[in-house]
């Protein structure tokens, strides 16, 4: 684990009045040890997760219990509880590659749920990984296995919603801050107005389960071929029409700096096999090339919802470089 991973850790602990890392440990192996081992008194193994939240402690245990696939369960506490539906929804819709989540009660005012460990790591311990660049295969079924993800049990456009209160919202915070890049205010704006111009044409939209984070820190592949093992952390997932995440996939394309966002040398040929492969799967389950022509615009306000409010709540510049 490296020193960032045990920052996280010092400082989930330390919002913690009457508990530590030690005595969570200590409440797996002695209050969950009967869940986790089917009705065993066989001791059970607790170590930190090398991968941890932002607001949440992940810790690993060794189990005898059926019901989870594998040998080992991840235990993760929590500040605050969660919403399980997004993960019961995707858990029904991608199976194992949505373990499926369960609250196991409270200890020491956290919140504790529990999972079956999947295979693989976070994409991003590849993307900062200090050893062989991957190869572009290997990001080619990254890229590959994400487009079906994101477009999987595509459901019929059931009238969607007029998004004006929405985007009325985000051109109110875009008016009030004091941007660096004066022009990027204007382009915003100028998306804005292009985006209510595409109602008629988002109606037309498939509509799938749209993962509301999904960052490199929540999906995990296989290291050896890039294989997509599982996609993590559904709070908050909502219906919406398809596209609406995809600019989180820009992190295979390239890369933010504090200078700017830089384009991998392949960025070309992956964005294009992604999209090649979002389509063709969305064109398999029904649905007619016509009827993705908002696809750009969708990208565009998922971007917007989700950076525009990180203007206001981080003002540090790092929102404003992923928006331009």
């Amino acid at each position: 684990m490296d020193s960032y991973q045990r920052s996280l850790i010092a400082e989930f602990f330390s919002r913690c009045r009457y508990t530590s890392q030690a005595e969570c440990h200590r409440f797996v192996q002695q209050t969950l040890l009967s869940y986790l081992n089917a009705g065993s008194n066989t001791a059970v193994k607790v170590h930190p997760s090398p991968y941890q939240g932002s607001f949440s402690y992940t810790c690993i245990v060794d189990h005898h219990n059926p019901t989870f696939t594998g040998e080992h369960a991840v235990i993760q506490f929590r500040h605050e509880k969660i919403d399980l539906w997004g993960n019961t929804q995707a858990h029904q819709l991608h199976g194992q590659m949505a373990p499926l989540v369960r609250f196991q009660g409270t200890y020491s005012s956290l919140y504790v749920y529990t999972s079956p460990l999947a295979p693989g790591i976070p994409y991003v311990g590849l993307l900062t990984a200090n050893e062989v660049p991957m190869s572009l295969d290997h990001r080619l079924r990254t890229v590959g296995d994400l487009a079906k993800a994101l477009t999987h049990q595509a459901r019929l456009p059931t009238g969607c919603a007029s998004v004006d209160t929405d985007l009325s919202g985000i051109k109110s915070s875009v008016d009030c801050f004091n941007f660096q890049n004066k022009d990027l205010k204007h382009r915003i704006t100028a998306c804005i107005s292009q985006i209510r111009q595409q109602d008629a044409h988002r109606a037309k939209l498939p509509i799938v389960l749209t993962h509301m984070d999904m960052t490199p820190f929540n999906y995990l592949v296989d290291a050896a071929s890039g294989q997509v093992t599982a996609i993590l952390d559904w709070d908050g997932a909502k219906y919406l029409p398809v596209g609406h995440n995809f600019h989180f996939v820009e992190h295979l394309f390239g890369y933010m700096t504090r200078d700017g966002w830089v384009d991998n040398e392949d960025r070309e040929i992956l964005e294009s096999y992604f999209y090649e492969k979002a389509r063709r799967h969305l064109v398999s389950q029904g649905f007619d090339e016509s009827d993705l022509e908002a696809l750009g615009h969708e990208k565009i306000l998922g971007t917007l919802t989700y950076y525009v409010p990180k203007l206001l709540e981080r003002k540090d510049g790092r929102a404003e470089r992923y928006l331009k």
